[in-house]
């Protein structure tokens, strides 16, 4: 993070974020597997104030080709040093020309996010703030024809507890 100081010029932060991912893929003509595992550390200063958060991930996501289908599922465990654990998923598939896919995400509040002082006269961190979730769901009908190509997606994505950061 970088520094900058509020308006009153007396405060300033500073702040790391060390990241760590290890990633195995395997792959055939019908199957695939993707797993992984990650570690973030974060930690910010500000005058008095000391924090660190770390994040464990761990995800595993496969897919199945068949000659008429093709199947994917992957699920992913975090967990956050402030949050607790969450676990997400997802789960897609395509039939010929119509595709579907659900997924879940999740989003922990950054310490600047939490813990960031007055910019320019207005409030930026907010200590009350927790993980952002999200549901979505797609879905496409792909029509190819000898001269054109026409793609439908219809998709919802319904956000909960969204970390929207303002100023005056």
């Amino acid at each position: 993070f970088p520094s900058h100081d509020n308006a009153a010029g007396k405060e300033a932060y500073e702040g790391d974020l060390l990241q760590h991912e290890l990633l195995v893929k395997k792959e055939t003509d019908q199957l695939g597997v993707l797993a992984g595992a990650s570690t973030d550390h974060e930690n910010f200063e500000l005058s008095n104030v000391e924090k660190t958060f770390d994040l464990s991930s761990g995800f595993l996501q496969t897919s199945l080709k068949t000659s008429s289908v093709n199947f994917q599922a992957g699920g992913r465990y975090d967990y956050h040093s402030r949050y607790g654990s969450f676990q997400t998923g997802s789960v897609g598939m395509k039939v010929s020309a119509l595709s579907l896919q659900y997924s879940q995400g999740y989003k922990a509040p950054s310490l600047y996010q939490l813990y960031a002082p007055p910019l320019f006269g207005g409030p930026i961190g907010n200590n009350d703030l927790v993980p952002e979730r999200n549901h979505s769901l797609e879905s496409k009908l792909a029509i190819h024809g000898e001269v054109f190509k026409s793609e439908i997606s219809l998709f919802q994505n319904r956000l909960s507890n969204l970390i929207i950061v303002t100023g005056k």
